[in-house]
C-alpha cells in the first residue's frame, strides 16, 4: 500500500511539473532551492556529511539551472543571474566550511523571490489574465521573457 501511495504521489508531481507554466516552474524551483537550503542547514548542524552533500548539491544544481534558463540579453535577467550565482556561491561556501552561516544570506533572497513571484501571479489571476509575467520586450504581453 505504501508503495502504491508513493507511486501515485510521484505521478502527481510529474504531471504537475509537465503541465506547469514557465512561471510556475520557476516558483517550484525557488521552493525547492529554499527547502534544499533548509535541509542542508539541518544536516550541517547535525554533522551529517552525507545529507549535507546531497542537499548542498541539490541547492547548487537548482541555482545553476535557474541561471541557465535566463535570457542574458536583458538587463533584468543579468540581475537575476547575479542573485542566482550569489546563492550558488553561498551554498558552496556552506558545504566547504561545514557551516550554516552562508545559508543565512541566501534564504531571505530565495524567500523574497518566491514572495514576489507569488504576489505577481496572484495579481495576474485576480485581474482575470493568464498567470504569467509581463514581457520585458513588449509591454502588455504575458510571458516570461527573462528566460530564454
Amino acid at each position: 500500500m505504501a508503495h502504491e501511495n508513493a507511486s501515485a504521489l510521484t505521478q502527481y508531481r510529474t504531471s504537475q511539473i509537465q503541465t506547469a507554466s514557465v512561471d510556475r516552474l520557476v516558483l517550484l524551483l525557488y521552493e525547492g532551492a529554499l527547502k534544499a537550503s533548509q535541509d542542508c542547514r539541518k544536516a550541517i548542524t547535525e554533522n551529517n556529511l552525507e545529507d549535507m552533500g546531497t542537499y548542498g548539491r541539490q541547492l547548487q544544481d537548482i541555482m545553476i539551472g535557474l541561471t541557465d534558463m535566463l535570457n542574458l540579453e536583458l538587463a533584468e535577467a543579468r540581475t537575476l543571474r547575479d542573485l542566482y550565482l550569489f546563492c550558488w556561491k553561498q551554498a558552496v561556501s556552506a558545504q566547504t566550511q561545514h557551516a550554516p552561516t552562508p545559508l543565512n544570506e541566501i534564504e531571505p533572497v530565495l524567500q523574497n523571490l518566491m514572495d514576489g513571484l507569488r504576489s505577481f501571479l496572484k495579481q495576474q489571476t485576480t485581474f482575470g489574465t493568464p498567470a504569467a509575467l509581463p514581457s520585458v520586450e513588449s509591454p502588455g504581453a504575458t510571458s516570461i521573457h527573462l528566460v530564454g
